[in-house]
């Protein structure tokens, strides 16, 4: 109250993990994975346990949970695979990020979009490449997308 305000810098982060970039990920239709030779530096807070790397976000059916166009996205092989979770699955071949659900022989692949379509498949057509453990976005205001 009519006293001074201060902002405190935080220290920049140092002491990052290289891990190995993937390429793209669809979240939307499965699309063929592509391996791209690259790395990229993550904060070690961003990981899992065990072997990670990262995937660029295709598409917008898991927007209501936050994963836009763009997005990198950590994933952890070494996570639990449980329902409910975020999973990079491949599909047939092909590779997709969506919400991990098992009923049975069956695995549902849910999208966070109301306009997208839930994936039903025999559970021997699923392979879970691993479980999504972090999230990076370069921030973009609206006002610099539309020009």
């Amino acid at each position: 109250k009519g006293g001074r305000r201060h902002l405190h810098l935080l220290p920049l982060l140092t002491g990052g993990t290289i891990i190995p970039f993937r390429g793209t990920v669809a979240a939307g239709s499965p699309i063929e994975p592509v391996e791209v030779p690259e790395s990229i530096e993550i904060p070690a807070s961003f990981l899992g346990n065990g072997q990670n790397f990262a995937l660029k976000v295709r598409g917008d059916s898991m927007a209501e949970e936050g994963i836009r166009e763009g997005d990198i996205l950590i994933v952890s092989r070494r996570i639990p695979i449980v329902n409910g979770r975020t999973v990079v699955a491949l599909v047939n071949g092909d590779a997709t990020v969506k919400k991990f659900y098992q009923q049975g022989d069956e695995v549902e692949l849910r999208p966070a979009n109301s306009q997208m379509k839930t994936i039903r498949v025999p559970a021997g057509d699923v392979e879970i490449v691993g479980t999504v453990v972090g999230l990076l976005r370069h921030y973009r205001p609206r006002s610099v997308l539309s020009q």
